[in-house]
């Protein structure tokens, strides 16, 4: 009789819980109720995060077979389109093509709308409207050690510069500096967002675009980096994703493959 009194209440007590989680507009947690020698335990089990948490990056063209299959037919992503600052929704079309035996099977991503986005990116709380846009960088400008990037942002100055490591010499292609690093500064915090290792093949880095992506009032960046051989990966920081003491965080990342 005792124990069943314990159950009804331990029952109870687990609903008025959830109610309550439901009247403050919060979402309710789930419970699970377990009866250990003749005492309840109200167990709650923390639910995954949720996937609009994640960043993900996406661009109109050719993916391999081996690359996460990208997206489906009908998605809705947003887009960072050039010159006027706007993020704003872009439904994707996605098909597959073979180009013959002994030759991969390709999905080739494009969009239905004649703007060309710098990148699509969903996910993270991002969402559409006017953005800062303080820089909008091109392929013929690859970032190099004597020409740093200043950028200033509401009331913080911040540059993004080529540092090179202790040994001096100097990559032989493309003279990037033996084990470079890149390195984001404002005021007294430094952060190193990439690093060269050794001297890669045509290594190449390249600021795509600089601004207010998340609208926090500070520095958000999407550049390309590489380690040479002709691969390059673009890559999102977000500063309303950094952690304590950080400027920024990479939120998300595209790998492009080269021939």
């Amino acid at each position: 009789m005792k124990k069943r009194v314990l159950i009804a209440i331990a029952v109870v007590l687990a609903l008025s819980w959830t109610f309550a989680g439901r009247s403050d507009g919060q979402e309710p947690k789930a419970s699970v109720v377990t009866i250990v020698g003749g005492e309840s335990h109200v167990i709650h089990e923390h639910r995954p995060e949720s996937e609009s948490t994640q960043v993900e990056l996406l661009d109109v063209g050719d993916y391999y077979p081996e690359q996460a299959t990208v997206a489906k037919s009908g998605e809705t992503w947003l887009g960072l389109e050039g010159g006027n600052s706007l993020l704003q929704s872009f439904r994707i079309q996605v098909k597959t093509t073979d180009y013959g035996e002994g030759t991969s099977e390709m999905q080739h991503v494009t969009l239905d709308s004649v703007a060309q986005p710098l990148f699509l990116v969903r996910g993270g709380g991002l969402s559409a409207g006017p953005v800062i846009t303080l820089l909008e960088g091109t392929w013929d400008q690859p970032l190099v050690e004597k020409s740093p990037v200043a950028l200033r942002l509401a009331d913080a100055s911040y540059e993004l510069k080529v540092v090179r490591s202790e040994d001096t010499a100097a990559c032989e292609q493309e003279g990037l500096p033996l084990n470079a690093r890149l390195i984001l500064t404002s005021g007294e915090s430094r952060q190193v967002l990439y690093s060269l290792v050794d001297c890669g093949g045509d290594a190449s880095w390249y600021l795509l675009w600089a601004g207010d992506l998340d609208r926090d009032g500070k520095l958000d960046l999407f550049v390309s980096v590489s380690q040479g051989d002709h691969d390059s990966s673009r890559k999102l920081f977000l500063s309303s994703k950094a952690g304590k003491e950080r400027l920024v965080k990479e939120v998300a990342e595209l790998v492009s493959y080269g021939c």
